[in-house]
């Protein structure tokens, strides 16, 4: 094997990998320098298709997760800086396209109320590398979309970046807030309950108006009544009614 039939081995991608080849090859004996390059030829070739496999699948995942995934650079006074990568699905969630995107900071696609608590986050995040959060995020059409933000900082190509997964908890708050609303509204009927029961047969009909009162104004309603249906449920009597100051009754 001469050095000319070497080279057009070293054209096929990752087909100098076996010492046999160079064991046989006559360069070795005639020139050590040349064996060597084709050994670091052999090297730097293997080491290019491991990186190129590791950024496919890194590609694969980042594009194919569920959630929004952020990129950015941190400015010189440690705050969010431009964004430098998104995946696909930030450009769903937030209806901007990648190159809008890349022109962008975290500011532009914060709310401005959440984005005041950032500069404390950030401080958070240098201390200890990784921090979760929520925030507010604002779509492209105006639209607030509750976030919860895993936020890593390290270092790439000899700079401070940040990986920002962000996770939509829209479902989420309002399953919180119906479960906020049930628990007191339990809470208030259990308190209405227990005070009847200290009432005197003369303070029932106040207590009865009092408890209209209350429910009215926690469910939101202009007015609140107590009805009852006659023997023959063919007629309902109104007994008890609470409206709105400003509505007055009937």
């Amino acid at each position: 094997m001469n050095k000319k039939s070497i080279n057009k081995n070293l054209l096929r991608e990752g087909s100098i990998t076996n010492n046999d080849l160079f064991e046989d090859c006559p360069a070795r004996q005639s020139d050590g320098n040349f064996y060597d390059l084709c050994r670091k030829i052999a090297g730097c070739k293997q080491a290019e298709n491991a990186l190129r496999g590791n950024a496919e699948k890194f590609s694969t995942i980042f594009h194919n997760a569920n959630d929004a995934i952020y990129l950015m650079k941190v400015t010189e006074d440690r705050m969010p800086g431009r964004l430098i990568e998104v995946n696909v699905v930030a450009s769903r969630q937030l209806g901007y396209t990648k190159k809008e995107f890349l022109s962008m900071t975290p500011e532009q696609i914060d709310d401005s109320e959440a984005y005041k608590k950032i500069p404390q986050i950030m401080k958070k995040l240098f201390l200890e590398k990784h921090i979760t959060f929520e925030t507010v995020h604002i779509e492209k059409n105006g639209l607030k979309i509750p976030v919860e933000v895993g936020a890593h900082l390290f270092f790439l190509n000899g700079e401070d970046v940040i990986l920002a997964v962000a996770r939509d908890i829209s479902e989420r708050k309002k399953s919180e807030e119906i479960l906020k609303y049930c628990l007191a509204f339990e809470e208030l009927i259990t308190s209405i309950s227990t005070g009847f029961i200290s009432l005197s047969s003369g303070q029932i009909d106040q207590g009865i108006k009092s408890a209209l009162k209350v429910i009215g104004e926690f469910v939101g309603a202009d007015r609140s009544y107590v009805m009852l249906f006659s023997h023959d449920t063919k007629r309902i009597i109104e007994t008890y009614e609470w409206c709105k100051p400003e509505l007055g009754e009937w």
